[in-house]
């Protein structure tokens, strides 16, 4: 039983919040459990809670969303925080830009997440205001004030952004990462949202700039995806709890309107990389609806969608429906994987995907005892190793142990027929790994080949990752390489070894059009600087919980994940394949969890938190030389100041301050007070560079025996406060330039035993390529002797 104490003036301004006791908020950031929060508001970044609201329906009860309005209140006036913002990115682009070392120490990517945080408290006439002011500054800080109204995500910043390409005040690159953000950020995709999208989308103008179009068309896509598909996530990133559906499986928006329009682009484009990403946005969209729209394509209607890419996509774009209605789309996976008069890629596709949705066990055993007669020993081998990836992944939760694929996998693997792994024509690498602590990850790296290409036609690169209940597909990148191989021998040959060995007179001109193209962009640039301003900002993961406390006072647990990379500066050629390189560049990656408990009659807050930082800042003068075969000669000049090359801290604080500073990083306020268990930490300032004349150190300071810093996903490993540096003094040095020499050599040479298989083949021939061997130095021909000796 649970018993809330609440001091209103009356009952109907009481706002009671209840997600039905879900409790399923696995996740412990730093030891903090959160499994035990009952009836909690996970808004992500938006905390509709604790008398926040500005938009009210007739009752008093949160309405939702309009366009225009801000929805959280503002602790403060917005002119103040109109200048805040302006003052904090001004200190973003300026440390960005230098090098001094004690500027480097600002928490600048925390300053950016405040920013992404207090925008949803302006109406969109504020923000245009804002952005008034915000265009007329450095191109850096134009970049990354667009990258932060991203990540406030509410209705007015998605306006904002949707004006701004519609007016071309932001284009290019600029334009097409904002959209393509707008999905995952999004906190409130109301149908007026959507419907505006739906414009954009249909609009003339915009549908004339193809990479901007296509990249909202995906966007769009996954958003109606988030917002219809799972009522579970859907309740976990979006406030429906609170303010209701969004929209539904059968909305308007989506059947009516944006199915609709889609299947009108399929039809009517004529390239197939269009179709390729038509395709995709359809598997984006995930709705039952789609597999009549998609079975044409992949079953391939001669003379209309006949080539294999645009079957084997069409395919993987089932990999949501999949999920959401197995019994009808096994069966169509099942009958393609097993028809051998299919290509071996559609068959690949087909297998891989049902495979990977939890299809029956029957399915698991057909395909694994069919690998002892497929008379295609390329779909036999890939069979093969599917199944024996899936059964060494570890389950991405305890739970899963004993159910899924990986049981399955198991049952399947005795029958299947050992193949060869010396040479396959599949790379299912498929890894994952899952901690205490709620946080798992999976990556799954297909690769499709054929016996007649030396390169794969088809990989890809599909990035999973979970926090807690929460999950995502983080990075998703697909490439097709049919008929090609020729093309990129001709490329390799050209950049390490200066000559050509084409097959074809048509490919060595295309290859010489490649190459020719490069070299002139190159010279453009030989006699005078290039330009160097490369940003981007994301917060990857924030959630942002609130609930009251036994004393009725509002506590809020935060968790944020920023990442920060920046190279400002310019590039110089010297006309003789050498570059001079002056830039100053930064990556910054941020992981912080804060218990922060507000008092409101006092205006004062107390948190308790973990900073985890890892920063790296490559030096920044260096030049570049390359010399054909395989000469590389790179130069190293010190600054004349104090640089940092790398930092990592763990430091956990706790502190005592005014709720008017919160918009201050905490790490910067002067009442922060740092929690130590020991009196003496262990401090260590090791010299590491001074055989070679140079003064770089590396520095830690360490309040425990050292026993490991961090894991892959920069967990620490001990909550012990920590801190390791390096840097470069210029006090003491004596050398003016360090210079580091690479040799480069390649030679390729085919073994007697090597055996070539055919596509839809099961008997093999004796390798006839000729051998390739590079020019090379005398110093690599021992070494190549002796590898070649060994080859057989």
């Amino acid at each position: 039983m649970v018993k809330y104490v609440a001091c209103v003036e009356s009952i109907s301004k009481l706002t009671v919040v209840n997600i039905y006791g879900f409790s399923d908020l696995m996740v412990q950031p730093f030891a903090a459990k959160t499994e035990e929060l009952l009836n909690s508001v996970i808004t992500s970044c938006l905390s509709y809670v604790f008398d926040d609201f500005q938009q009210l329906n007739h009752d008093g009860t949160p309405a939702q969303p309009n366009l225009v309005d801000a929805y959280i209140k503002s602790p403060m006036a917005v002119p103040i925080l109109h200048k805040n913002i302006v003052d904090a990115l001004r200190v973003v682009g300026r440390n960005l830009k230098e090098t001094a070392f004690e500027e480097k120490w600002k928490d600048i990517i925390e300053r950016l997440a405040i920013i992404g945080r207090i925008l949803p408290m302006f109406s969109l006439d504020e923000l245009k205001s804002l952005w008034q002011e915000i265009k007329t500054l450095d191109y850096i800080i134009v970049t990354f004030f667009v990258d932060c109204v991203v990540q406030s995500g509410n209705n007015p910043a998605v306006m904002l952004i949707k004006e701004l390409v519609e007016t071309e005040q932001i284009t290019g690159p600029k334009a097409t990462w904002a959209l393509a953000a707008i999905g995952y950020f999004a906190k409130t995709p109301t149908r007026e949202l959507l419907r505006e999208l739906m414009s954009l989308l249909k609009s003339g103008p915009f549908q004339s700039k193809k990479a901007v179009m296509q990249t909202t068309m995906v966007t769009v896509a996954d958003l109606l995806n988030a917002v219809r598909g799972s009522p579970f996530k859907a309740a976990k990133r979006f406030p429906v709890s609170t303010l209701g559906e969004f929209c539904n499986r059968k909305d308007g928006v989506i059947i009516n309107e944006f199915l609709p329009w889609l299947t009108g682009e399929l039809e009517s484009s004529q390239d197939t990389v269009d179709r390729i990403v038509i395709l995709t946005a359809f598997g984006s969209l995930g709705v039952e609806e789609i597999v009549p729209i998609l079975l044409p394509v992949i079953r391939g209607t001669p003379g209309k969608f006949d080539e294999t890419t645009e079957r084997i996509r069409a395919i993987l774009s089932l990999h949501r429906v999949v999920f959401t209605i197995p019994e009808k789309i096994h069966p169509i996976l099942a009958n393609l994987a097993s028809s051998i008069t299919e290509r071996p890629e559609v068959r690949m596709a087909s297998l891989s995907l049902l495979l990977m949705s939890n299809a029956p066990q029957t399915y698991w055993k057909k395909f694994a005892g069919g690998t002892w007669f497929d008379p295609d020993h390329q779909v036999a081998t890939f069979t093969h190793n599917l199944i024996n990836s899936l059964t060494k992944i570890p389950p991405s939760s305890p739970l899963l142990k004993e159910f899924y694929r990986i049981k399955k996998a198991t049952i399947a693997w005795p029958m299947v027929k050992p193949a060869s792994t010396d040479q396959s024509f599949f790379f299912p690498d498929i890894r994952s790994s899952h901690l205490d602590q709620g946080i798992a990850v999976m990556i799954h790296n297909p690769t499709y080949r054929v016996s007649h290409e030396q390169w794969p036609v088809f990989m890809a690169n599909r990035y999973f990752y979970q926090l807690g209940p929460l999950s995502a597909e983080v990075l998703s990148v697909y490439l097709w390489n049919y008929n090609m191989s020729d093309v990129w021998q001709n490329v390799w040959d050209k950049i390490y070894l200066g000559s050509t060995t084409s097959k074809g007179d048509n490919i060595e001109k295309g290859t010489g059009k490649i190459y020719s193209s490069f070299i002139c962009s190159i010279a453009k640039y030989q006699n005078k600087p290039y330009e160097v301003s490369v940003s981007k900002y994301r917060m990857l993961a924030e959630y942002n919980v609130r609930f009251p406390t036994e004393l009725g006072l509002p506590i809020r647990l935060l968790a944020t994940l920023p990442l920060l990379m920046s190279a400002q500066g310019s590039l110089k050629g010297d006309g003789k394949g050498g570059i001079k390189s002056c830039i100053n560049a930064e990556f910054s990656l941020k992981l912080s969890s804060e218990i922060r408990v507000d008092i409101p009659f006092n205006g004062k807050f107390i948190a308790t938190g973990v900073d985890v930082r890892v920063d790296f800042l490559p030096t920044s003068y260096l030049n570049f030389s390359y010399k054909v075969p395989g000469q590389i000669k790179m130069t190293w000049i010190p600054e004349k100041k104090l640089k940092p090359f790398f930092y990592y801290h763990v430091l956990r604080y706790t502190i005592t301050s005014d709720l008017a500073k919160s918009l201050t990083p905490i790490l910067e306020d002067h009442g922060i007070k740092n929690i130590v268990l020991v009196d003496k930490p262990i401090a260590h300032r090791l010299p590491i560079g001074g055989r070679y004349g140079v003064n770089i150190q590396l520095a830690e300071i360490v309040h425990m025996n050292f026993n490991g810093l961090f894991n892959l996903g920069f967990v620490p490993l001990e909550l012990r406060g920590r801190h390791h540096g390096l840097f470069y003094d210029p006090s003491g040095n004596h050398a003016r330039s360090v210079t580091v020499y690479f040799q480069y050599q390649h030679a390729t040479k085919s073994s007697k035993n090597t055996r070539i298989y055919e596509s839809g083949s099961s008997e093999s021939k004796a390798a006839v390529e000729a051998d390739l061997i590079s020019p090379v130095v005398p110093e690599f021909c021992p070494v190549l002797g002796r590898l070649f000796k060994n080859l057989e």
